[in-house]
């Protein structure tokens, strides 16, 4: 047989050969793609592709916040968005929407303000009143228009300026009568291989890490009451913009840097209490003030665990990173996590790279 026909031969039948030679002329592909480590190049074409991921097992997955769909100089950013979300070739993405300062109704917004105010948003308990209809259709709307532009076996779902999109099966997590607290939105997804996972949308608060903590009791509960198991015990997934940072990711310089823009802009000096939360296995991970205290999760940081890293650390404009993807112990333990990239999506697209985890699952 020919170079050609033979490396579709292979490729089909998932047989490992380091000795063909490359493809050249005309079946050469017209841009590089991924390699699907260890077993083959993944060029050969979309059809094999989506035929080898399914019976390997593989699931990408990605979160970005697309601002509204207005790019980092303030323009309109769809179109950015779609093209973008193509060429990283995932099966779910996360989304962050719209927040409260860009939703299209000003009337939604006051109502949304209202509801969230500080004497609210301190309580021990964080159960927002559902967001205004005007506020649910808008990444409704947004996510079904994307979803439909990527394709055909695209799904959606949406709620209070999160989404989630999938060309795998994908089901709403949770009722709209019954809201999650804060930003968030969640589905089930039937994975390759048809294992369910739950993914979780997160949009935390950009402001004050003790309202992060206390939307994450919020979410927890939320999620204790809406499963039989525990959080580590469950096959999920949570993505999303988390405005919260990592103590590893900085050494003494860098925090220094990080603190000095934070004085710049009126925030608050750096603090990691709300994702030693999520990826701490202590019983009581952190004191969050006031004597209050709150279990650690358990979580795993995909990038922190990836076979491969790619791109710059920082995932914001601020050059932090906020935006991760972190799955549950029991995922955890029966996947492997071959690739963690932050793709540039600044300032053309968002203003926030897009963080993707491509996951081997077992």
């Amino acid at each position: 047989r020919n170079r050609g026909s033979r490396a579709v031969a292979v490729s089909r039948s998932l047989a490992v050969s380091r000795s063909l030679p490359p493809l050249t002329g005309r079946q050469r592909p017209r841009r590089p793609l991924r390699t699907m480590w260890p077993f083959f190049s993944r060029n050969v074409g979309r059809g094999v592709t989506a035929v080898s991921r399914e019976v390997l097992h593989q699931m990408s997955v990605g979160t970005l916040n697309v601002h509204g769909f207005l790019n980092g100089r303030g323009e309109e950013s769809f179109d950015a968005v779609v093209a973008l979300l193509r060429r990283a070739d995932l099966d779910v993405i996360a989304l962050q929407v719209r927040t409260i300062f860009v939703f299209r109704s000003h009337q939604a917004y006051t109502a949304l303000g209202a509801a969230f105010s500080e004497r609210q948003a301190s309580a021990a308990s964080l159960t927002p009143p559902p967001p205004p209809s005007g506020l649910q259709e808008c990444p409704r709307k947004d996510a079904d228009r994307l979803a439909n532009e990527l394709g055909d076996e695209w799904g959606a779902v949406a709620y209070a300026g999160n989404a989630i999109i999938s060309r795998l099966a994908i089901q709403p997590l949770v009722d709209e009568r019954r809201p999650p607290p804060v930003r968030s939105v969640m589905a089930i997804i039937i994975s390759p291989g048809g294992r369910p996972v739950e993914v979780v949308c997160v949009h935390l608060d950009h402001r004050r890490e003790d309202l992060r903590i206390r939307e994450l009791r919020g979410l927890v509960a939320f999620l204790n009451n809406s499963g039989s198991a525990q959080l580590c015990q469950r096959n999920m997934l949570w993505l999303g913009d988390f405005n919260a940072l990592t103590r590893g990711d900085y050494g003494k310089a860098a925090a220094n840097s990080v603190a000095e823009v934070r004085v710049t802009n009126g925030w608050e000096p750096p603090r990691f209490e709300a994702t030693t939360v999520i990826t701490s296995n202590k019983r009581r991970a952190q004191n969050i003030g006031r004597g209050k205290q709150i279990p650690g999760l358990g979580f795993v940081d995909c990038r922190s665990v990836a076979a491969r890293r790619t791109g710059s650390i920082g995932t914001c404009r601020f050059d932090t990173r906020i935006d991760y993807a972190f799955m549950s112990k029991a995922l955890a333990d029966s996947c492997e996590v071959l690739s963690s990239k932050h793709i540039k999506a600044m300032p053309a697209v968002s203003d926030h790279h897009l963080v993707t985890a491509n996951l081997m699952l077992q």
